[in-house]
């Protein structure tokens, strides 16, 4: 039987598939599995027409299954499956922008129009270069290939050409048939570059420019995989060159840079230039300030997003240089307290004006406490070590309640009976840095105290 108009076909093990130029798909032969795409599992030897809505642009069949391609640069499968045998076209879930299809015995493959490679099915020959021999359903992208220009899945093997014009196989290798020289009739997933040979009757091989490029903020790594290379020229898009094989360029701000390569050797000359695209987001300096009823102290919280150093300002001539600083006021008044926040990008101020009332003490002497409740500590506020004395001459139990500024017990210090006045040292360097209230009681007495932990 003739096919008017025929633009696209592949031919399987034992199955076939047509496209006509007016987007008609035909298919005979084996359909044990529904490769044909007729919705059953009838043998054909009349081919016969496949109902799809498609707009089809090209078609790859292996042993049980078939892949189409079409002109919205979507994938169809159909065919056997390792889940569930499909006997009519169903779209392979993530894939789009595809340019190119290859199906092997029971795996796929598909070209990215950005010239990502992305493969699914068995893996038992390695041909997904995966350790793994599990199939996998979902198509995943092939590590450390980029901008590749060729695919073809083959009898439990894979293979691609990349801009370089250099050959990579993987896969099973019988008789030694993807060019490795040690392991033939063995499975090996890492891929294999086949070598060319120069013609040494040559007298030079053209050259052929081609680079990566990988960033982290400002800092770009690029790497030539030119073709006959000898000398480089680049071109980084922002003023500057550089003429070593693999430079490390670091920008000055983020942007889109049209990068260049200039590769020359004793036979020609040639560019290729590709545009790199640098991301460097600037921190955003926010905080949170908490002050309590006798606020002299404040806590601050910082919010800020992607700070590497913090820089605070308390607005009394005083500053700070950790994320999240306890800060004492000696007076009274209102503070323009501002974050100065910096990274490898640049740097974000904020700021939030506070009014201080309170009772002013010295920062760093001890406090009035003493007057006021009985109770005396230093130092106020304290990192580490806190001398408490105490001058009640009443005998009896005598108690310590160390309290969060939630009101939450963090402690409880019990004192001797017969002690009617005297001091202790508390260690309280396992605390966080905060408010606290240090609450005395005894037997008629009770006295509180606030302590800043820094």
């Amino acid at each position: 039987m003739g096919f008017v108009q025929a633009q696209q076909f592949d031919i399987g093990m034992h199955h076939s598939i047509v496209i006509c130029g007016d987007t008609s798909i035909w298919s005979c032969g084996w359909n044990g599995y529904g490769q044909l795409g007729d919705s059953s599992i009838n043998d054909t030897i009349q081919p016969i027409n496949v109902l799809t809505h498609l707009d089809v642009e090209s078609v790859s069949i292996g042993a049980g299954h078939s892949l189409l391609l079409d002109k919205n640069a979507d994938v169809w499968a159909f065919g056997y499956n390792s889940t569930q045998d499909s006997y009519s076209p169903v779209q392979v879930s993530g894939l789009t922008d595809i340019v190119d299809i290859s199906a092997g015995i029971n795996h796929g493959m598909a070209l990215k129009s950005d010239g990502s490679v992305w493969l699914w099915g068995a893996n038992s020959f390695r041909q997904l270069a995966k350790d793994s021999i599990e199939y996998d359903s979902i198509p995943s992208m092939l590590k450390d290939f980029r901008h590749v220009l060729a695919i073809d899945a083959g009898r439990h093997a894979t293979s691609v050409i990349t801009p370089d014009s250099a050959l990579w196989t993987w896969g099973y290798n019988y008789y030694g048939k993807l060019g490795h020289p040690n392991l033939a009739d063995t499975a090996f997933p890492a891929p294999f570059q086949i070598p060319c040979k120069i013609d040494p009757e040559s007298p030079c091989q053209p050259g052929q420019a081609f680079f990566e490029a990988s960033d982290s903020l400002l800092s770009v790594q690029f790497t030539d995989h030119s073709k006959f290379p000898q000398q480089w020229s680049w071109d980084f898009g922002d003023g500057y060159t550089d003429s070593i094989q693999h430079p490390l360029h670091i920008y000055d701000t983020s942007g889109t840079y049209e990068v260049c390569l200039t590769l020359t050797n004793n036979c020609n000359a040639t560019t290729y230039c590709d545009s790199i695209e640098v991301i460097c987001p600037l921190p955003k300096a926010d905080f949170e300030i908490f002050i309590d009823s006798d606020p002299l102290t404040i806590a601050l919280a910082d919010s800020s997003e992607g700070a590497s150093h913090w820089s605070w300002h308390f607005g009394d001539g005083t500053k700070d240089s950790i994320p999240e600083p306890v800060h004492t006021y000696a007076l009274n008044g209102t503070y323009d307290v501002c974050l100065i926040v910096t990274n490898a990008c640049g740097t974000d101020e904020s700021c939030q004006d506070i009014r201080i009332q309170g009772d002013p003490v010295h920062p760093g002497l001890a406090s009035t406490a003493k007057e006021r409740s009985g109770l005396n500590i230093f130092p106020n506020p304290m990192q580490k070590d806190l001398w408490l004395s105490w001058p009640d001459h009443q005998p009896g139990k005598k108690k310590l309640l160390l309290q969060n500024a939630l009101g939450q017990p963090v402690h409880i210090f019990e004192l001797p009976a017969d002690q009617t006045s005297g001091e202790t040292l508390l260690d309280l360097s396992g605390l966080p840095a905060g408010i606290y209230w240090l609450i005395y009681s005894s037997k008629n007495k009770t006295s509180t105290v606030k302590l800043v932990k820094y």
